[in-house]
């Protein structure tokens, strides 16, 4: 938050890591969505590693298994998490439809993997 709106001022800001700017005067509706935007990147920031996390166990515990197998429990991760993160109140309707095409075509695959 500062005085300063000059495009210098804001450029500067990013470049030394911040992750918005708001400038005075403010609005307290803008000022609410700005934080509100930034805490739901956290958050999926830490749902994505945490995921990141379990598909790497998940590929060291699978280490002897086919590769269908592999593939089946990969895509079952992705379906998994994509019905998860589809469960966040702070997505828009963009996203949300993101995630359900992604759900959808996990679904697909996993249907012609169980086919073959």
């Amino acid at each position: 938050l500062s005085a300063l709106d000059e495009t210098i001022d804001k450029a500067m800001a990013f470049e030394v890591g911040g992750a918005d700017y708001i400038t005075k005067p403010f609005q307290v509706g803008e000022m609410l969505a700005r934080v509100q935007h930034q805490v739901t990147i956290q958050h999926l920031k830490k749902q994505v590693a945490e995921q990141n996390q379990q598909l790497e166990q998940m590929n060291a515990a699978s280490s002897g298994a086919t590769p269908s197998e592999d593939l089946s429990a990969v895509i079952t991760t992705i379906l998994d998490c994509s019905s998860h993160l589809s469960q966040n109140s702070g997505l828009d309707s963009d996203q949300l439809a993101a995630l359900n095409t992604i759900h959808q075509s996990g679904q697909k695959l996993l249907h012609l993997l169980n086919l073959s």
